[in-house]
This record gives structure tokens, C-alpha cells and sequence, in this order.
């Protein structure tokens, strides 16, 4: 199937399009982000499966962000291809084939949902259940996996790569900046502590309570400690975003993938080379502890000013759920 030119073309009808992709297209504010959004198009188009343009009108972020990872992995000179029944994307590296999974999860049902805020409330953010929804994301993924194996449709000697948005998940982006939230659910980490000691004040301690689970109100747990456990070493790492299309870096006129997060898993059976993906900031355990491996943000200032704030772009998207 030919691939339209402009990814802005509408071919669904407008009842089935996703209401963020019809505000993309659509909304004068959004004129820039049009524009990058085509330019990553016209790199991706070649390799995009054969439905994925009507794909991304029905689920604009979701697509949007398989297609950031195709565009990301193909300026570092792969060729992703992907296969009907096999992983979102396969490329060839110099030490073999690695194997690559999108996802972005919806805020959640019932009483987990990540609820957008009421316009002008003063709310808190409750990081469990945020937490619970990329740890449900990741698991279903890893069970994916699972069954490509089963199949024959990758091989258990090749790495294989989870890449998580939270695009759909209202305010995502408010997380502590320089130790993002997605670390928490990997390695069992629940609120931060610090003790003193009685009569002097001296500070004694300090760290993280372990939260090797979370409960749902069913009564069953969700594993929050992924990384620390044996049968999710098929998984090689993680790479997260936040943020949604509009707050990618790239979108506000920053360096490119510097709001993206790598974390590399610390009993992968097929490690992921560090350095593989030189974008945003690389974690890794050593020495039992949670690393900054590489930080490749040119800045944290944008290089332009954009018109809209962060929360602004975020409350513009979720409005039109």
C-alpha cells in the first residue's frame, strides 16, 4: 500500500478519528508541530507498515510515538523493519538483530485511573498510579514478547526493547526531573525517607522505602520492582518519555531526544550495549545503585521560545479525550 505523502492527510471519517490527531491537524497553534511531525513522516513513510497511517489518525499518540523510535533509530543509521506477527521493530546491528516494542498506555479504569484535574484545582499526584499503569504496560509487553518466541518469530539470544510513553496519561510530565518516576516502578523504590537521630539531629539516613509490589483495589499485586526480577530478563531495557507529541523536545525547539530516558535492565539474559541510543539520559545499575551512565542533553533550555507552556500543550491534548 503506498503511503500517503502528508501524515496530516484525513482518510477516516471524522466519527473514528482520534480526537488529538483531528486537534493536531487542525488547531492554528499547532503549526509547528505539523511541520516536524511531516519531516519525521518523511523519513518513516518507507519503513511504516502498510496500515499505519490509517493507524495513527484512529490512535494518534500511540503511532505517533512508534514513529518517533522508527525516525530515532533510523537517524542513527538503522533500517527498521517490522514483520505482521513480530515485534514493532527489528533492526541489524553490528552485534545482531535487536528487537523493539511501543507502547502508550491510556490513563486507566475504575478507581487507578489518572484522572485529568478539574480546570483551577490544586490536586496531588499520586506516583502509584502512574506507576501501576507502566508497570501493567511493560508486563503485557513482556508477555508479547513471550509469544514471539513461542512462535519462532525472534530468537531468545536477541535484545529486546521496550519503549514506554505516557503520553495518554494526564500530567505524566510532573515528576521530579532529575530522577524520573519510571525508575520507582523498575526497582521497587516507594517514597523517600530520611531519619535523624533522636536528642542530636544528626542525620542518620536517607533513601527509599522497598515496595517489591503494589496492590489494586482487587486485592491482587503488580509487581514494582520489574527489573529486579529473573523472568523479566528477556526484557534489555526501557526506553520512557513523559511526555506526549506536543512536549517532545524536538516539538518545543529543543535537542533532540533529550526528554527521553533509557534504563538499562540489571539481569537482562541479552544486555543492550551502553551507548546503543545516544538520546536524553542512560541509567544503570552499578554497584547496587541506580547510575546516571550518560547524559546527552545539550541543554535543558529550549533553543527556541515556544508559544505554549508544557501544562498548557498537555491540557490542550487531554481536553480532547
Amino acid at each position: 500500500m503506498r503511503q500517503p505523502v502528508t501524515i496530516f492527510r484525513a482518510t477516516v471519517p471524522v466519527d473514528d478519528a482520534d480526537p488529538a490527531y483531528t486537534f493536531v491537524r487542525t488547531d492554528a497553534t499547532c503549526k509547528g508541530d505539523r511541520r516536524l511531525l511531516e519531516r519525521m513522516w518523511t523519513g518513516f513513510r518507507k519503513v511504516a507498515d502498510p496500515h499505519f497511517h490509517d493507524q495513527i489518525q484512529r490512535d494518534f499518540q500511540s503511532r505517533a510515538w512508534e514513529m518517533r523510535l522508527g525516525g530515532l533509530l533510523i537517524d542513527l543509521g538503522f533500517r527498521p523493519r517490522s514483520a505482521p506477527s513480530g515485534p514493532d521493530f527489528t533492526v541489524a546491528s553490528k552485534n545482531g538483530e535487536i528487537h523493539f516494542e511501543a507502547v502508550a498506555p491510556g490513563p486507566g479504569i475504575g478507581q487507578l485511573a489518572v484522572r485529568k484535574p478539574q480546570a483551577g484545582a490544586l490536586v496531588g499526584i499520586a506516583s502509584s498510579n502512574y506507576l501501576l499503569r507502566y508497570a501493567q504496560a511493560i508486563t503485557e509487553k513482556h508477555k508479547k514478547h513471550q509469544e514471539y518466541l513461542a512462535a519462532g518469530a525472534v530468537r531468545p539470544d536477541k535484545p529486546f526493547v521496550i519503549a514506554l510513553s505516557a503520553a495518554k496519561i494526564p500530567l505524566a510530565f510532573a515528576e521530579d526531573p532529575e530522577f524520573p518516576r519510571v525508575l520507582k516502578g523498575l526497582f521497587g523504590l516507594g517514597k523517600a525517607y530520611v531519619s535523624y537521630e533522636v536528642g542530636t539531629g544528626r542525620q542518620t539516613g536517607a533513601g527509599y522505602e522497598h515496595v517489591p509490589a503494589r496492590a489494586k483495589p482487587s486485592g491482587a499485586d503488580v509487581a514494582a520492582d520489574l527489573f529486579l526480577r529473573e523472568e523479566m530478563s528477556s526484557i534489555s531495557a526501557l526506553i520512557f518519555t513523559p511526555h506526549h507529541a506536543l512536549n517532545w523536545s524536538e516539538t518545543r525547539g529543543g535537542p533532540k531526544g533529550s526528554d527521553l530516558v533509557t534504563v538499562h535492565n540489571p539481569l537482562a539474559a541479552n544486555p543492550l550495549s551502553l551507548g546503543f541510543f545516544p538520546f536524553g539520559r542512560e541509567f544503570a545499575i552499578r554497584a547496587r545503585a541506580i547510575v546516571l551512565t550518560n547524559d546527552w542533553r545539550a541543554s535543558l533550555q529550549s533553543r527556541q521560545s515556544p508559544s505554549r507552556s508544557i501544562a498548557e500543550n498537555d491540557e490542550s491534548l487531554q481536553n480532547q479525550r
